[in-house]
């Protein structure tokens, strides 16, 4: 995703988790009714990221119960599995998918679509950000209640907080929510991206959030910027005009110390807290290694959920490569002549993310029976794999009907008076009313490619 200043800005006021990811690359060579997968992956982050590690224990042991070979050493830092498998995609990385041939005597078809990680139930993810942005906003109803509960203003600023802040969180994660959604489903995505980034910000000004022409001192990225311009925020929606001086409640905002003390002082009594508190706590039996859960972890990943991909934890990278035959006709990924595979690359959210999909459609001419009945290659790329899917569609005494059909033809004959003569022994008779209009026939499909392709009608 291109971040624009507004994207920086929201960045810029959280504080981030971690910058350490996987790293995956996928090859998928189709073979006979299967294919050869292989999968690498490693851990990537440090400085600059450029340190590289070796995946967490509980990853490698994933992959390792799908792949039966593993073809790097235990101790190598990039990791290697590979096996064959037949239609379904292994949910090795979480997701879904289908590699799947269809056959015909004029030449074959394949179809690949695969879904990595995401959750493809819309409505169901609408609905968790709905409920992570009320729960989001009673926090900070309560925190700001044990605050500042007895200032004069505050209950225009609870009212602000209850109804107004609500409101926003909400449409804000539909907002970030159709960006994701976005670079997920459109290869042209910069330019729609672009526009989305600029409603938010036009929403955020409209309610008072900020102003553009404060963006390049927000940008600075300076605590004490941010800090004052929110405590002027919070008291203006107390009522104090921006004239006045800052109420002095509101100026342990200023202290980064002391604001995130006392967060985290309220976010340690509440339940969610103390649900992972209690979770650390049963862990740390097995692993006694393992960190302390902090208070902000509730604040963090509520704001996840509502803002989807900008959760606080560096998304996963994903390299795939499928080995193809034909240049595919229908993909959303990049063709490479050189090594004849479709390539795709993609950060990889958590499953409650809009998921990554990938899709190729390419056919293979079986080009020896089509220069024997044909006399040349008549079917190719789309066309064959319109044919294809025609074929596959018959039941067998139909097909059966058309093999005959076309083992007949010969391309020293006019084979393709004869393909526009043919009907099957089925197909309804001419209308008697009408003699002259020609009935239906299930061979008109195949007719239309065979002739349209041929003589370019």
């Amino acid at each position: 995703m291109k971040l624009n200043p507004l994207c920086m800005l929201v960045v810029a006021t959280v504080a981030l988790l971690g910058c350490e990811h996987d790293c995956y690359e996928v090859e998928i060579r189709p073979d006979g009714d299967g294919f050869e997968r292989k999968i690498t992956g490693w851990r990537q982050g440090g400085q600059n990221d450029a340190e590289i590690m070796s995946l967490k224990p509980e990853a490698l042991a994933r992959i390792a119960a799908i792949y039966p070979k593993r073809e790097t050493s235990p101790d190598s830092t990039e990791q290697t599995f590979s096996g064959r498998f037949l239609g379904e995609t292994p949910g090795d990385l979480g997701g879904a998918g289908r590699l799947v041939r269809y056959q015909s005597p004029l030449g074959d078809c394949w179809s690949y679509i695969e879904r990595f990680r995401g959750n493809d139930d819309l409505e169901s993810q609408l609905a968790e950000k709905r409920k992570a942005a009320d729960r989001l906003a009673d926090l900070l109803v309560g925190w700001a209640t044990a605050e500042l509960g007895g200032e004069p203003g505050f209950a225009d600023l609870k009212k602000f907080l209850d109804l107004n802040l609500r409101q926003d969180l909400k449409n804000l994660g539909l907002y970030f929510w159709t960006v994701n959604a976005a670079e997920t489903i459109t290869l042209e995505k910069e330019d729609l991206n672009e526009q989305l980034w600029s409603r938010i910000g036009l929403y955020l000004c409209e309610r008072g959030y900020f102003e553009i022409r404060d963006l390049p001192r927000l940008l600075r990225f300076d605590y004490d910027g941010l800090a004052s311009h929110f405590q002027r925020l919070i008291a203006r929606r107390m009522g104090v005009p921006d004239g006045s001086p800052i109420p002095d409640k509101l100026r342990f905002i200023a202290d980064k110390t002391k604001l995130e003390a006392s967060f985290n002082a309220f976010l340690a009594s509440t339940d969610e807290y103390k649900r992972q508190l209690a979770k650390w706590e049963k862990e740390a039996e097995l692993k006694p290694d393992a960190e302390k859960p902090k208070p902000s972890v509730v604040f963090e990943e509520l704001l996840g959920k509502v803002l989807s991909d900008m959760t606080f934890v560096t998304p996963d990278s994903l390299g795939v490569k499928l080995y193809a035959a034909r240049k595919p006709y229908s993909t959303n990924g990049d063709w490479d002549e050189k090594i004849s595979a479709v390539a795709w690359s993609s950060k990889i959210e958590s499953n409650e993310s809009p998921a990554s999909h990938f899709y190729a459609t390419w056919s293979e001419p079986n080009e020896d029976f089509q220069k024997r009945h044909f006399g040349g290659v008549v079917l190719e790329g789309k066309s064959l794999g319109e044919y294809v899917f025609w074929y596959c569609s018959l039941a067998p005494a139909e097909a059966a009907e058309w093999d005959r059909f076309i083992a007949g033809l010969l391309p020293d004959a006019d084979w393709r008076s004869a393909v526009k003569g043919f009907r099957f022994s089925f197909d309804p008779q001419p209308d008697a009313a009408e003699p002259s209009k020609p009935a239906a026939s299930l061979a008109d499909r195949p007719r239309s490619l065979l002739v349209k392709d041929e003589e370019g009608e």
